[in-house]
């Protein structure tokens, strides 16, 4: 699971909600309404990692409407069980050992 765009991993309300009915227990997921000076806010927290599968069927199942304010989520497939996720200003790439370039300390090129 990844955030396509600017601004950071999120989930919306409905996707909380989605997880919620669907098995995830509430000390994963959690969403919490307050009103300050007239103002409504809702904070959305999901402590699931990214490839939990849960996590991946309510992104396929809700589209655009599981994501959060200002994310944008994706399912990313990986070739290995091992990743990492790379952010930049919010916005995610997955990178697995394949993709990086290691440097050999042995090799001493003249």
């Amino acid at each position: 699971m990844v955030n396509g765009c600017f601004g950071g991993f999120g989930v919306s309300e409905q996707g909380a909600e989605w997880l919620l009915a669907n098995g995830a227990g509430t000390d994963k997921v959690s969403v919490t309404k307050t009103v300050h000076g007239g103002y409504a806010s809702t904070y959305v927290n999901v402590d699931l990692l990214r490839h939990d599968p849960l996590l991946v069927r309510m992104v396929e199942t809700l589209g655009e409407k599981a994501n959060g304010d200002h994310a944008k989520l994706y399912v990313r497939e990986i070739e290995q069980p091992l990743y990492r996720i790379d952010e930049y200003d919010g916005s995610e790439s997955v990178e697995e050992p394949a993709d990086v370039h290691w440097n050999n300390a042995t090799i001493n090129e003249e």
